[in-house]
This record gives C-alpha cells, structure tokens and sequence, in this order.
C-alpha cells in the first residue's frame, strides 16, 4: 500500500511538473512571437516623460536582451514539459498496471553466465549517490542565486549611498553659498 502511495504522488508530482511546465513555455514563446524573435529577459531600458505638462510615460529600450536568453529559457520549459508528460504516464502505467519487485529478481540465476547476486543492492546505492549529488548540485544553485542577489543588494545599496552623498554635498555646498551671500550682506 506504501508503494502505490508513493506512485500515486511521484504521478502527481510529475502532473504538475507538467502543468507548470506548460505554464512557463507558452507564455514564453507567444511572447517571442509578438516580439518578433526580440527577447524582453535582460532588455534595458528607460522611462520618459513624452512631454511635461501631461505626465505621461512611454519606456523605450536601449538594447534589447539576448535571443540565447529565450531561447534557452523555452527550451528548458519544453524539454521539462516533454520529461515530466512522459514520466508521469510511466508512473501511472505502473500505478494501474502494477510492478514487479527487483530485488526478488537478485536471487534467480538468469544463467547468463553473469553475477547478478547483488545487481539490485549496486543499483539502490547508485540511485542514492545520483540523488545525493542532484541534491548538492540543487544546493550549490541556491548558494549561487543567494550570492548574486546578495550582491546586487550591496550594489543598490552602494548606489544609494552614493547618491545620497552627491545630495548631501551638493546641498552643503549650496548652504555655503548662501551662508557667504549672507555673511556678504551683513
């Protein structure tokens, strides 16, 4: 019963793999289509006001993001949608149909003139150590992301204070003016 639990929801979980697979590639290539190829991921740009009194804004762009960003991007989405359709009907298959247990299968002599005794206890450590790693490669990607957000923070932050010491400055050296108009007056 454990077993056609743990089917059921690695079935759900790969049905939402490809929802949300789904989700991400075709927004992703109406967009490109619209664009016409253009790819709004990393594009830079500005605001402007069109005229002064009307407050009105229109952004126009300086460069235009990478294509390989989209590209990319849909690609990612489209191999997922792709991995994630076909595992969950091979899980659902198994979920309906049943499987056989391998590790009865070790003891048989398959008289293939192989030692198989242990294949089954060789390939769950295998399936351990390939998880482990998937698991510190995920790791090591969260460290990354962390890292650049943490930067771009200390960037902003940086910028900010730059900022508020030109203002700063350029307000003390306008109250020196005036301090000297005034002490000129007096």
């Amino acid at each position: 019963m454990a077993l056609s639990n743990s089917l059921f929801a690695q079935c759900l979980g790969y049905f939402l793999a490809f929802l949300f697979s789904f989700i991400v590639a075709v927004p992703l290539s109406e967009n490109s289509n619209d664009f016409h190829g253009r790819c709004l991921l990393f594009t830079e740009g500005m605001w402007l006001n069109a005229n002064l009194t009307a407050e009105k804004q229109r952004f126009t762009v300086q460069e235009w993001g990478p294509e390989s960003a989209c590209r990319f991007s849909l690609f990612a989405g489209l191999l997922s949608l792709l991995l994630a359709a076909v595992q969950a009907w091979r899980t659902l298959f198994l979920l309906c149909k049943g499987h056989e247990d391998c590790e009865e299968l070790q003891d048989i002599d398959l008289e293939l003139n192989l030692e198989n005794s242990s294949f089954y206890d060789q390939f769950a450590i295998t399936q351990f150590g390939l998880w482990a790693a998937w698991l510190s490669w995920l790791g090591i990607t969260i460290l990354a992301f962390l890292k650049v957000y943490h930067n771009y923070r200390q960037e902003d932050l940086l910028d900010s204070l730059i900022h508020e010491k030109e203002f700063l400055l350029g307000r003390s050296s306008s109250r020196t003016s005036f301090q000297d108009e005034k002490s000129g007056m007096i």
